[in-house]
């Protein structure tokens, strides 16, 4: 009978969550990295509810089905929820500005800037949510915002799903991207 502490190995798994190209984040990237966990499954979860028609069926006219929809964890926020988190300061706003979530207007004013289109997360190789790009449904322009460069995204370091693609990528199969 073998008795193994396995806990340093849990704790080992965690710590490699927050290591991108050989950095480690800070714990203040840390709390960042968990708002955009968090704007993620929000975005991903109303997606997926009844009320949020328009931007499934936008995305299903497109050719997405809802099991890809949710594997890419796309997602919805509505406009009004995002002034009202302002509003009520649900979230820190000056993370939500930090992140790219949120802008300020020429008047010091949190202004939404990703309400009202698909949410598509942007993940470092980890499975962390970095950042967002944000498409519109209905002829809005720009077709895309993308969030700004951040200590935590850095548009040059990332390829987009590749978190997911490397797992199909070992054996034998070569992959151009």
């Amino acid at each position: 009978n073998l008795n193994v502490d396995l806990s340093m190995l849990d704790k080992k798994k965690n710590d490699n969550q927050y290591v991108h190209n050989s950095h480690t984040y800070t714990e203040k990237e840390k709390s960042l990295l968990e708002l955009l966990d968090r704007l993620t499954k929000v975005g991903s979860y109303q997606l997926q509810s009844s009320q949020e028609d328009d931007a499934r069926n936008y995305l299903a006219s497109r050719g997405f089905s809802k099991e890809l929809m949710s594997e890419l964890n796309f997602g919805y926020i509505p406009q009004k929820q995002v002034e009202e988190w302002i509003q009520k300061k649900t979230f820190p706003l000056e993370d939500l500005l930090e992140i790219g979530f949120v802008r300020m207007d020429d008047n010091f004013n949190y202004r939404p800037f990703f309400g009202d289109r698909v949410l598509i997360p942007i993940k470092d190789e980890r499975g962390n949510t970095v950042a967002f790009s944000g498409r519109a449904m209905k002829g809005e322009e720009p077709k895309y915002l993308h969030s700004a460069s951040t200590e935590l995204f850095k548009k040059n370091n990332i390829l987009y799903n590749y978190d997911s693609a490397k797992k199909h990528s070992y054996g034998n199969a070569i992959y151009v991207v």
